[in-house]
């Protein structure tokens, strides 16, 4: 494998942990995959964890599932299209991202997914990897299980 694919392997690993890539159809192998594949990664150690926590969510909540070879079958075909068919997760639907001059970096400060008819359960590890987020709408939505730990710990979160 190329050295661009294994050191991001090497950050999603990080913060995913390995368990999470046992198996190609995990919320996590899919995001990486797509990420690599046909997303647009940054180069960015800190924005690369924020943009592959996004994915993860996303891959989470569609219960998408996927080969990593450009494939896609989603239950709902609105609420992928408005993700995956932009490279950059910042250009995604409900998906607001800042330049913050004091970092240098982009860093994703909201998700607005109310009403997209989103299903499945939140990550339990990634979304801690989304320090600057301000603001969380999940509403309307058939989300199960419970809210991740590392939720609690996004100090900006209102």
């Amino acid at each position: 494998m190329p050295q661009k694919y294994t050191d991001m392997l090497r950050a999603a690993k990080y913060v995913s942990g390995n368990a999470a890539f046992d198996s190609t159809s995990t919320p996590q192998s899919l995001a990486f995959h797509w990420l690599y594949f046909e997303g647009n990664p940054s180069t960015i150690l800190y924005e690369f964890f924020e943009q592959y926590a996004i994915a993860v969510l996303f891959f989470s909540l569609t219960r998408a599932r996927t080969s990593w070879h450009y494939q896609h079958y989603m239950q709902n075909e609105d609420a992928a299209t408005a993700f995956t068919s932009k490279q950059d997760v910042c250009g995604w639907d409900g998906v607001r991202c800042q330049f913050n001059y004091t970092s240098e970096m982009v860093h994703v400060t909201q998700i607005h997914l109310g009403g997209k008819g989103l299903t499945g359960t939140m990550p339990e590890r990634e979304m801690e990897f989304l320090p600057y987020l301000d603001r969380l709408d999940l509403s309307d939505n058939e989300i199960g299980g419970t809210v991740p730990e590392g939720v609690y710990g996004l100090s900006r979160l209102r």
